[in-house]
């Protein structure tokens, strides 16, 4: 996820992109009771996880203080980072933290004027923390109007105007109205392909087109974009870059879709192997994916081995979250259909 700036650069307006189901942060949630904010060491008030990767009262915050913490930093030190992501682990702000951070800077800005990069920036900014919260309709509103203010500003074939264009057209994906979303993707790529043939950003555009293909039900055409897209990124970056990972991973779910769970497989344990040697094997995306790949061995009858992977991610979940945690309730009502599947009644009711 791109970072906001008071100045008009492509790598400082965020784009929803794919960010959204590759995120390895957590979700920003109330700690226990007694620890301290990590900004004015006080364990009054609210405090809440800032949903960046700092674990455990690491990532302990007062809103309040997380707000004028990022205030502070633009004014004195001309550094806006601070409204996006953690100065410690310099990973994004995600939930609770996100969205605090991104309404305060928006409703400051609107003092400025309405074409104000500020301001611009502070509005994509707002896109993006509705985005992620779910509120894909006062998004699309919000993106519309930083659409229709980049075009008017910079042109149609800015990088700033396209994307926020591939912004508003995820946006519509998520909103169903898939053919408005394949309208917008279809526009940025012929954009970005004649004013850059070379563009990486035409790799984005086109996977993020695939995805919605795959929405779309088109899934043969989903998965062959994908392939198309997972070799060109492979070739670009590397077999073990996030876009690549996030390209395999995309393919995966249309290959799943499209009934092939045993050839899905194949891509996420790709893509599960590497992130175990980039994360770790207790990372968040680690034990997502773990689920993930697991549903395909379900699929496939490999129940043994879909079991063994949701034990893991059941104990790693208790062990970093607790038993109540949602993520924990989860991982137990996977790990219980497996039993159930596997004919393992007992060891499933006992869970």
């Amino acid at each position: 996820m791109a970072s906001n700036s008071s100045t008009v650069s492509v790598d400082d307006v965020p784009t929803n992109g794919l960010s959204t189901d590759q995120s390895t942060t957590q979700e920003a949630e109330e700690v226990p009771e007694g620890w301290q904010c990590t900004i004015c060491l006080s364990d009054e008030g609210d405090v809440i996880q800032r949903g960046c990767c700092c674990r455990g009262d690491a990532g302990a915050v007062h809103l309040e203080c997380l707000i004028e913490l990022a205030v502070h930093n633009t004014a004195t030190l001309g550094d806006d980072g601070g409204w996006t992501e953690c100065d410690t682990c310099k990973e994004p702000f995600t939930g609770v933290a996100q969205r605090g951070l991104a309404n305060a800077r928006y409703q400051q800005a609107l003092e400025l004027p309405e074409d104000d990069d500020e301001r611009m920036s502070a509005t994509s900014m707002k896109c993006n923390a509705l985005f992620n919260a779910g509120k894909y309709a006062d998004a699309a509103e919000l993106e519309k109007a930083v659409l229709e203010m980049y075009h008017r500003k910079l042109g149609d074939d800015h990088d700033h105007t396209l994307i926020a264009a591939s912004n508003l057209a995820m946006t519509y994906e998520r909103l169903g109205q898939y053919v408005e979303s394949a309208e917008l993707h279809h526009r940025v790529l012929e954009a970005r392909t004649r004013v850059n043939p070379q563009d990486i950003s035409i790799l984005r555009t086109k996977h993020a087109l695939a995805n919605t293909f795959r929405s779309q039900g088109k899934l043969a055409d989903a998965a062959e974009m994908l392939r198309e897209v997972v070799a060109a990124w492979t070739d670009a970056v590397g077999a073990d870059h996030p876009e690549t990972l996030g390209a395999i991973g995309s393919l995966a779910l249309a290959l799943t879709a499209l009934g092939r769970p045993s050839e899905a497989a194949v891509y996420q344990e790709r893509v599960l192997t590497a992130e175990r040697r980039i994360f770790g094997p207790d990372h968040p995306k680690v034990l997502t994916d773990c689920s993930v790949l697991a549903q395909s061995y379900r699929e496939m009858g490999k129940f043994v081995e879909a079991g063994e992977l949701q034990r893991e991610v059941l104990a790693k979940r208790i062990a970093s979250l607790g038993v109540d945690h949602p993520e924990t309730t989860l991982a137990t009502g996977n790990l219980a259909v497996t039993l159930k599947d596997e004919g393992q009644y007992d060891e499933a009711i006992r869970l």
